[in-house]
């Protein structure tokens, strides 16, 4: 599913925690974030949690997932690029993996790579605590609370009620009821 120079670059991701995220981000065009979640969900072995139906439409999450991701110093697609690609590392390299290889620990990998991705999308820049001192609509929507967390997983489950976007339509109510 990726090109050479793509598959180059992403070779170490999931395997190792030196990951050289901007090399990625080089070579997939500035657009990391869905390539490394990709690849991490294929290192982990997660396939068989979505149906080979779906994958292109996981594949267009991920894709949309990014590109909400703004163009700020920080919080980007590159910076979630590399938080998943070290946790994807982490989950292989501390045994976690192999222990957690039945339906159950493979459904809390994917809840972990898929927050990982998600964690700062539409992170506008600002910290939680300048959005509650100025009252902006972020606090106000979020009651002052972990603002911008909740802002982000709002936003990646409102995506995955788009029939475009929602790779989990297949689904049962308690399986579905585990990833959130």
């Amino acid at each position: 599913i990726f090109d050479t120079g793509e598959a180059q670059a992403l070779q170490s991701v999931g395997l190792d925690l030196t990951c050289d995220i901007f090399a990625v981000s080089a070579a997939t065009g500035g657009r990391p974030l869905a390539a490394v979640a990709l690849k991490a969900v294929q290192e982990l072995q997660l396939q068989s949690l979505i149906s080979q139906k779906h994958w292109d439409t996981f594949a267009r999450f991920l894709c949309r997932i990014e590109s909400a991701y703004r163009n700020v110093p920080y919080h980007n697609s590159t910076h979630a690029a590399d938080v998943t690609a070290r946790i994807s590392a982490l989950l292989l390299s501390s045994g976690i993996w192999e222990e957690g290889m039945g339906e159950c620990g493979k459904m809390s990998m994917l809840a972990t790579i898929l927050a990982a991705v998600v964690h700062d999308v539409g992170h506008p820049g600002t910290n939680n605590s300048y959005h509650v001192a100025h009252c902006t609509k972020y606090a106000e929507d979020w009651n002052n609370h972990k603002v911008l967390e909740n802002y982000s997983v709002h936003y990646a489950f409102i995506l995955l009620s788009d029939p475009q976007c929602n790779f989990t339509e297949d689904w049962s109510v308690h399986k579905f009821q585990r990833l959130r």
